[in-house]
């Protein structure tokens, strides 16, 4: 996917590359486009009888040039406090060197109640935050983690700018 949000620094024009495998049952949802916030990209699972069992968002924040990933992992984790997110472990994307910092937490949508599970990462002057919400029972939410961890690892990210 490209991400071409602008830059702070009006000297780029940065063009963002993520690349992964996409998880099985997923498709590309109309959330993308409604821009309340930086959300890239977002897919959903829907079962045969229409119902919405699963959650996949892109979405990012600007970052400066000082931020580390465990202070941009600890902003985002604080501010889901309310879905009561666990401990911060780091999973290797396939971008030799990056990598991700993963927690899971829990929360409410429409009277449904989910569980999911954050990654963040930093991509140039953007922090990367990827969610995935299961619907379902724990033996589901295992599931799709294990395939979340697979997805993180599938990933590569680049970035291309005329001033870089």
């Amino acid at each position: 996917m490209n991400d071409i949000f602008l830059s702070q620094d009006p000297n780029l024009w940065p063009v963002r590359w993520i690349s992964y495998e996409s998880p099985a049952g997923f498709a590309p949802t109309l959330a993308a486009v409604r821009l309340r916030i930086e959300l890239i990209y977002a897919e959903d699972r829907v079962e045969a009888d229409g119902v919405v069992s699963g959650t996949l968002r892109f979405d990012q924040d600007d970052a400066d040039s000082t931020l580390t990933l465990a202070r941009a992992t600890e902003y985002v984790r604080k501010s889901t406090e309310w879905g009561k997110p666990g401990p911060a472990a780091e999973v290797p994307l396939a971008t030799e060197g990056a990598k991700a910092a993963v927690f899971s937490y829990t929360g409410s949508v429409e009277g449904r109640a989910y569980s999911a599970r954050m990654a963040v990462a930093l991509l140039g002057d953007k922090v990367l935050r990827l969610s995935w919400a299961t619907f379902g029972d724990a033996a589901r939410f295992e599931q799709d983690g294990a395939a979340f961890d697979r997805m993180l690892r599938s990933m590569r990210l680049a970035i291309r700018s005329a001033g870089r």
